[in-house]
Parts: C-alpha cells; structure tokens; sequence
C-alpha cells in the first residue's frame, strides 16, 4: 500500500478532517480579506506575488 498525502492515521489518535466547504462564509470573507486576495476571473481567489 502507498502512503502519500492523503493517508489518514487509524486508532485512538487520529484527527477527523475537517473540509474546507465546511469553513463558514464569514470565517472565509476574514481570511480573503487579511490576505488581500482578489477574485480570480475562472473563479476562486488569488494574490499575485510576481509579475515578469
């Protein structure tokens, strides 16, 4: 079996996953917003960090 990036724990202590959809829309709008994003025009957000 391999193990990669989407390999969960088993037993006592592993961690539920907790969705990104499953943020509230105020806790999102926060965070867009203290990381100065900007709409993306295909749609999400973005902030650009270099231009040639």
């Amino acid at each position: 079996m391999r193990r990669g990036v989407h390999h969960r724990p088993r037993g006592p202590g592993r961690r539920e996953h907790v969705p990104l959809s499953g943020l509230d829309r105020d806790g999102a709008q926060a965070i867009i917003h203290r990381l100065g994003l900007q709409p993306h025009p295909e749609g999400g957000w973005y902030r650009e960090t270099w231009r040639a």
